[in-house]
């Protein structure tokens, strides 16, 4: 499937990823079970994870095989990961960022974008080679685009396809979705028993694998008609048509040695596996029924696999010396007679990704005890290093990490985790700021207070001072606009709190005699569609707005928080809902407002 697929669409970062608000319910019975997020990526929610104790994040990236992998394979490495003592009681949450097409460096640049944007990973799992090996020569090189470009890029980049380009892309998907009907229809006919009936059915599949390859060739073979940088970037400047191979493979090297040291720094675990492919010689047994659907001959995909996968390989051993947590998958299927893949490219079925899942938790396993001991080994000889040394926090939503390395005896850095050292953090004062297991510090109101790392064997401990300077009220979020067309405003009103109350906070801009209720929580109220999740930890205050019903968002209401209404914790959130029957769902929301109980004063806006 090409790039110019309706799937996929251009990212300014990352080359495309696929399309989200396309057809889910067409995309998913054609591809996957689940849908497109709105990043971009096909999985249950947006790839944004957080670290948290009892749980592991794990990144799977790479190409079609890893998205794959991230489907049908996560629940086979579950089990398998679990069998460690550090995951048995983990939950694992995957973060699914494989898509089709994508090869380096278009992983390393998914990580560094997604960490920039606060993402966290407790592991990465790289499953690649296919895609950087195979797809330059056969896509972008034709065309005269660099090869270290995302795939087909001079489709994508333009702004339209020709006549032309529409037509072949119809006529293969076209004839895809006849082949695959066909096929399905076969598979589960009883006529599928019929020597007469399979040789129809065989002739009929070539027909339509003929009709696809020629409008794939036919498409590789148009040229750009944009003959500009967007189009074709360098171009194959610098590049040996000669010894293509041995570049991609020597460039798709050097991009996981980079994402390794990102993930090193970042305190990821880092696992690379090249994918298997039918076409790696003495891989895998291929009878004949897998032959007729896996295995094409003269195929472009088999002659760049075969001129291409050597490489790979000699590359490979060359990134274990690099330090890379490097493993061949290409023979783990040697051995096996069942079929098990599905094209004539490079995926395979469930069992395969079953078979790929055991192998690649095996590693992770490994890897995992060789971190302890390496940790525990540095532990005892090198010393601790804080960063940074202190702290000054001045939004209550931003909270950042304290990084831990070992300083060695050679004068080098290798991050490391607490828990690993037998190290553990502590606050002098949690009402001003606390401090999680993962050294994320979480700032509560203002004030001052010192955090600290100590071994259980008190042997070091280090310090870190914190400041925390937060606006006595905060304002945040964008509300549901009802009458008039805004959301009503809530801030904190300029009257003193008293023995009686905690807080006094004021409602502009509302629909006019409006009634409704305003909401204090400890924590920012959940949404829920077009309204405010309520919860048992909600305090629920009634409000009625004045104003002039004949002027438009005039409503206008002042609300004394008493004292018992706001949890106790010194902070509350709290955010209004107003009927108003021109609001969706009948109710107009106000921004939410974090307070500093017992205060008064200008409300920030963030």
């Amino acid at each position: 499937i090409f790039m110019m697929s309706m799937w996929r669409t251009q990212h300014p970062y990352l080359g495309f990823v696929y399309t989200p608000k396309i057809n889910q319910d067409k995309f998913q019975a054609f591809h996957s079970k689940y849908p497109i997020t709105n990043f971009g990526y096909v999985d249950t929610q947006p790839p944004i994870h957080k670290r948290a104790p009892g749980k592991l994040v794990v990144a799977i990236i790479g190409g079609s095989v890893a998205l794959g992998f991230g489907l049908d394979g996560d629940e086979m490495l579950t089990r398998e990961l679990k069998k460690h003592e550090e995951y048995k009681d983990r939950e694992i949450e995957y973060v699914r960022l494989g898509l089709g097409g994508h090869k380096q460096p278009q992983q390393l640049l998914t990580m560094a974008y997604l960490l920039s944007l606060g993402a966290e990973f407790d592991l990465v799992i790289n499953i690649d080679g296919f895609n950087e090996i195979a797809l330059p020569p056969i896509e972008n090189v034709p065309a005269g685009v660099y090869p270290f470009f995302p795939r087909a890029w001079h489709f994508i980049s333009g702004d339209a396809l020709s006549r032309e380009q529409q037509e072949l892309v119809g006529l293969r998907a076209v004839n895809t979705k006849w082949r695959r009907d066909l096929a399905a229809w076969f598979r589960d006919s009883v006529f599928r028993y019929s020597v007469t009936l399979q040789l129809l059915w065989k002739i009929r599949d070539r027909s339509y694998s003929g009709a696809i390859g020629h409008a794939s060739k036919a498409l590789r073979d148009q040229k750009p008609e944009d003959r500009s940088f967007r189009s074709l970037g360098p171009g194959m400047d610098g590049i040996d048509k000669d010894r293509l191979h041995a570049q991609l493979a020597r460039q798709w090297r050097a991009a996981s040695v980079q994402l390794h040291h990102l993930c090193r720094e970042n305190g990821i675990l880092y696992l690379h596996f090249l994918q298997p492919n039918q076409y790696v010689e003495g891989s895998k047994h291929i009878g004949p029924v897998e032959h007729k659907i896996a295995w094409e001959e003269k195929g472009d995909y088999r002659k760049h696999v075969v001129l291409g996968y050597p490489h790979l390989i000699d590359e490979g051993r060359k990134l274990v010396s690099d330090g890379v947590d490097f493993h061949d998958l290409t023979g783990i299927f040697r051995g096996y007679e069942k079929p098990l893949y599905v094209d004539t490219c490079c995926h395979f079925n469930r069992e395969g990704q079953e078979i790929m899942a055991k192998r690649i938790a095996a590693a992770v396993r490994e890897a995992t005890d060789r971190r302890a001991s390496e940790e525990a080994q540095a532990s005892r000889t090198a010393k601790i290093l804080v960063s940074p040394p202190s702290f000054r926090l001045d939004d209550p939503f931003y909270q950042p990490r304290i990084a831990l390395s070992l300083l060695r005896s050679d004068g080098s850095h290798r991050p490391v985790r607490s828990r690993a050292i037998g190290a553990s953090w502590s606050s002098a004062d949690p009402k001003v700021a606390r401090v999680t297991a993962e050294g994320v510090v979480v700032g509560m109101r203002s004030g001052t207070t010192t955090l600290t790392l100590s071994k259980a064997d008190e042997s070091e401990v280090r310090t870190v001072p914190v400041t925390v300077v937060f606006p006595k009220a905060l304002a945040f979020g964008t509300g549901v606009p009802g009458t008039g067309g805004k959301a009503p405003l809530l801030v904190l009103g300029d009257q003193p709190a008293n023995a009686n109350t905690v807080a006094v906070v004021e409602i502009h801009g509302a629909r006019a005699r409006a009634s409704g209720v305003l909401l204090i929580a400890t924590a920012p109220v959940a949404t829920a569609g077009s309204g405010l999740l309520l919860s048992e930890k909600c305090a629920i205050l009634p409000l009625s707005c004045d104003g002039n019903p004949n002027v438009p968002g005039s409503g206008h209401a002042t609300v004394k928080i008493p004292m018992g209404e706001s949890g106790g914790s010194g902070i509350a959130y709290f955010q209004a809902m107003l009927r108003d029957p021109e609001a969706p769902g009948g109710w107009s929301i106000s921004n939410a407002l974090r307070v500093e109980l017992g205060t008064g004063g200008t409300t920030q806006r963030r």
